[in-house]
């Protein structure tokens, strides 16, 4: 346990899709959270969920590992290269799953992540992030831009909803497509192209955005 209080669990597999951290005292069931691919919470019997704040949802986000739905980067983007990188990941987190990309967390040794916040005097980063974001991704992706103090530190995170009735490209000249795999965006190929516009015609109306959680 660190001085936060938090404890932490190495994995050295990784975590399962459907994998369940369970908190118990003695035979008494406290707690429980899906740890895998998509954050969820389910109801039981005996027991009852509310969905949490944006503020907890940042929290937990930023402690469960980069992962097909989730990237962390240490700091706000400051150059052309880190702005077109944060409109990458946007194209393809909305080209496949949605997701959730985090600033303010980096990498801990080999296996681990440390929540160290950004710098708590940029001011307009929100608006900044939008309009990188309208400048540079077309069409106008289904964004929400949450600015929070998680452990005493500054977190920005930038929620994606996944595409609905349509797909995504940085605006450039021709267009360039992405698509999510794992952990890591990738320039989508021709026939990944090809899927994302055969299969708006099949898709169901949208859900609520975060119905997840």
């Amino acid at each position: 346990m660190g001085p936060s209080g938090r404890i932490k669990l190495r994995l050295p597999a990784g975590l399962e899709p459907e994998q369940i951290l369970i908190v118990s005292r003695g035979d008494a069931w406290l707690d429980y959270r899906f740890l895998g691919r998509t954050l969820r919470f389910e109801s039981r019997p005996d027991t009852s969920f509310e969905a949490p704040d944006r503020s907890t949802q940042v929290a937990l986000l930023a402690v469960q590992g980069e992962q097909q739905t989730i990237e962390y980067k240490r700091q706000l983007p400051a150059t052309e290269s880190e702005r077109v990188k944060l409109a990458r990941t946007v194209v393809a987190f909305a080209n496949t799953q949605g997701g959730h990309l985090i600033y303010g967390v980096e990498r801990e040794g080999a296996s681990g992540w440390q929540i160290v916040g950004v710098d708590p005097a940029a001011a307009n980063a929100a608006d900044d992030l939008i309009r990188t974001i309208r400048n540079r991704v077309t069409p106008d992706p289904e964004v929400e831009i949450v600015d929070t103090p998680v452990e005493g530190r500054r977190l920005i995170a930038v929620f994606v909803a996944p595409r609905t009735r349509r797909f995504f490209a940085v605006n450039t000249t021709p267009p360039e497509f992405y698509v999510r795999r794992q952990a890591n965006n990738f320039p989508a190929t021709l026939t990944e192209i090809r899927e994302l516009a055969e299969t708006l015609a099949e898709q169901q109306p949208p859900k609520p955005p975060w119905s997840t959680f």
